[in-house]
């Protein structure tokens, strides 16, 4: 019978409790499930303003993470302009905190076609039992667009 070789695996941890990523200081790794069943690793941070997040510690580790909710950042926004320092100049930011930090969330975005008070009557008029084309033919938009907007898909900031 054949010996087999003994593998040692060695898996990189987060270093230390309090280490700094960004605005990130590391409380503990974790596991996490991803929404394919898959586990991956991840830290629990505290940011520097005081909120706790999640994230891959692979994105610790590239040093992309979302200042606002540690997600990965696909996105840098500008925060200083007339800086010449770029870690002052800009921030990661990922897509949904992108959107929300430029005022392009909701009616600052120039292609939005409801307002918020258009949009709490679009769900008082669901409540009233119109249907959702009724509803993307009264506001002039689509009844996909209608059901998003009423089930809090888009427009979540509204109350």
């Amino acid at each position: 019978m054949p010996v087999l070789p003994f593998i040692v695996l060695i898996v990189s941890h987060v270093s230390d409790r309090g280490e700094k990523y960004g605005r990130l200081s590391v409380i503990r790794e974790v596991q996490k499930t991803g929404a394919d069943g898959r586990r991956y690793r991840a830290a629990l941070c505290r940011c520097d303003c005081g909120k706790e997040v999640t994230t891959r510690i692979s994105s610790l580790k590239s040093g992309y993470a979302c200042v606002d909710c540690g997600e990965p950042a696909q996105d840098w926004s500008t925060v200083d302009p007339s800086s010449d320092d770029v870690r002052v100049r800009f921030q990661p930011r990922c897509r949904k905190c992108h959107r929300h930090y430029d005022g392009t969330l909701g009616e600052g975005n120039p292609r939005a076609k409801l307002t918020a008070g258009k949009v709490r009557e679009l769900r008082a008029r669901r409540a009233d039992g119109l249907t959702y084309q009724q509803l993307a033919t009264e506001f002039g938009i689509s009844d996909v667009s209608a059901w998003a907007a009423v089930n809090g898909k888009t427009w979540a900031h509204v109350n």
